[in-house]
């Protein structure tokens, strides 16, 4: 063998060493920078033992904000116990109540809203109580309702009807936090005020104190406000055409926040999709906004399993660690749990009142 052979063996074993060391380096820097923007130092709230237990506040203390944490899972076991699930019946989100004719869905439910009732000196237009509404700044969210005479029962109010009756209510709790006192004060003075300028008597519904409801609405939604991610991480960066052309194939749609949303047929989210990272797109599921029956969590899985195949990515929590079925067996059974406190409660996931109350 010539020096010119010898020459031209040993330069090509030199570019293949070369090209292997790169590539060990890029993916190194990559697994880094994913374990790096994933990082949360936050327990599972689906895997640590007792979730659910809510810790005692103290007396006099403001109430925090509710927060929910991402719970993961492993992309390989069938999700059998989501999709076997018993399919919901289709006015699960609204409470029972003697079948009426109105024109539209009452606004306010007392389990969730403090109202007050009015009863006008003469007939109201809808549009009179609307323009009241629309002076009063409030964060919290504040529904109104007119009582229908001629189907007897209470409706979404109408701008171009005339009211004997009205009812106005202010929202308990959501994810900011329960209804503090000075929100309540503020409230129930302007509907004090609103009353008299359209001449209309103030009846406040329920007997329990509206701040007493609030705390407890919002411990109980805190017990159940969980949202289930999934991180699907690559060794190099991950091409956002491929990751378009996969979340269109998977049913999503892109939408003008840039996230890809697939929704059921009544528009509502079942799961939503973003490219985290350039090398990290995630599954979101937020239970407590997606019916039980939707199956969502056995529809991520399948997603997560179909993508990371194609981009050849790896299925990882939010600390970058690699998910085990004992894991994903844990967070289906506590799935389930969640599931039925919620209905248990007629609170059902997805439904009307847990729409309100999760935003």
């Amino acid at each position: 063998m010539s020096d010119l052979q010898i020459g031209l063996l040993a330069l090509g074993a030199l570019v293949v060493v070369c090209v292997l060391a790169f590539n060990k380096f890029q993916e190194v820097r990559a697994r880094r920078e994913a374990t790096r923007h994933f990082s949360s130092g936050h327990e599972d709230v689906l895997l640590k033992p007792g979730a659910g237990e809510q810790e005692p506040v103290p007396a006099g203390a403001a109430p925090a904000p509710r927060a929910w944490v991402e719970p993961t899972w492993k992309e390989e076991a069938e999700p059998a116990l989501e999709e076997d699930s018993p399919p919901m019946p289709a006015d699960a989100g609204t409470p029972s109540r003697p079948a009426v004719n109105v024109l539209s869905p009452p606004v306010l439910d007392e389990r969730i809203d403090f109202i007050a009732e009015l009863q006008f000196v003469e007939p109201l237009l809808g549009s009179h109580l609307v323009m009241e509404i629309e002076k009063f700044a409030a964060a919290r969210i504040i529904g109104c309702d007119g009582f229908n005479l001629a189907a007897a029962g209470w409706e979404g109010l109408d701008r171009d009807s005339v009211y004997e009756m009205a009812r106005i209510g202010i929202q308990l709790s959501d994810r900011g936090g329960p209804l503090r006192a000075d929100e309540l004060e503020q409230f129930q003075q302007w509907v004090g005020e609103a009353a008299a300028r359209l001449g209309a008597m103030i009846d406040w519904s329920g007997m329990q104190s509206p701040l007493t409801r609030a705390a407890e609405l919002d411990a109980f939604c805190a017990e159940v406000d969980v949202q289930i991610g999934v991180n699907l991480v690559g060794v190099v960066p991950l091409p956002e055409t491929k990751v378009r052309g996969l979340a269109e194939a998977a049913g999503f749609k892109r939408e003008d926040d840039g996230v890809f949303r697939r929704r059921d047929e009544q528009g509502g989210e079942v799961l939503a999709l973003r490219q985290s990272a350039p090398v990290a797109i995630s599954l979101l599921y937020d239970v407590p906004r997606v019916p039980r029956e939707a199956a969502a969590f056995g529809m991520m899985m399948h997603c997560a399993r179909t993508m990371a195949k194609s981009l050849d990515a790896r299925i990882v929590d939010d600390n970058g660690r690699l998910l085990d079925d004992s894991m994903q067996g844990t967070i289906l059974s506590r799935l389930g749990t969640i599931h039925a406190r919620m209905e248990a409660a007629d609170m059902p996931a997805g439904g009307a009142l847990a729409q309100r109350v999760f935003t």
